[in-house]
């Protein structure tokens, strides 16, 4: 199916600003444009596909097209137990992007053994300059590591379970 969708700029993006958009489902291959530029493509229907507008994006109104396939090179691997529709079938998000942000954000724990000790491991991907800090609320900040990785040890972690589903809070 076709989609089509205008929306307003009324001032410039800031200098190194970013203007996105990300298709969160759309079965099962999309084409994206932009005042009649071509975007991008993406496949997989269950894995949000995200396009940068900005090189095609004016002050004003804007006129943002995706056309959705319902076959694509990919579908077949996906058609194993369901039957196939079309279309968008979840959110669309439009988002600016300032100069500097945070990329990705990863965030792995290992547990020891005896349950005694848990390293908690952040690695950050940071577009533009700027600074990172990271701390675990209540208990104390992180310690970067080498660039973009910061890592934690928590002394008697207080460990999820069904029973008890607690969570740190990163910062």
């Amino acid at each position: 199916g076709c989609y089509v969708k205008t929306f307003r700029l009324d001032q410039p993006l800031a200098p190194g600003e970013r203007l996105s958009v990300s298709f969160k489902g759309a079965e099962s291959a999309i084409a994206v444009w932009l005042n009649g530029k071509y975007i991008g493509y993406g496949t997989d229907s269950f894995t949000p596909s995200e396009f940068d507008l900005t090189p095609a994006l004016v002050v004003g109104d804007n006129m943002l097209a995706a056309q959705v396939f319902k076959w694509s090179a990919s579908s077949w691997l996906e058609d194993q137990d369901f039957f196939r529709f079309s279309g968008l079938f979840r959110d669309v998000e439009l988002y600016r992007r300032p100069a500097t942000h945070a990329e990705d954000i990863r965030v792995s724990t290992t547990v020891a053994a005896d349950l005694k000790v848990a390293r908690i491991t952040l690695k950050v991907a940071l577009t533009g300059r700027g600074k990172v800090k990271v701390s675990l609320r209540g208990v104390v900040d992180f310690e970067e590591t080498q660039p973009g990785v910061f890592e934690l040890d928590v002394r008697d972690p207080h460990l999820w379970s069904a029973e008890d589903p607690y969570l740190y809070q990163v910062a």
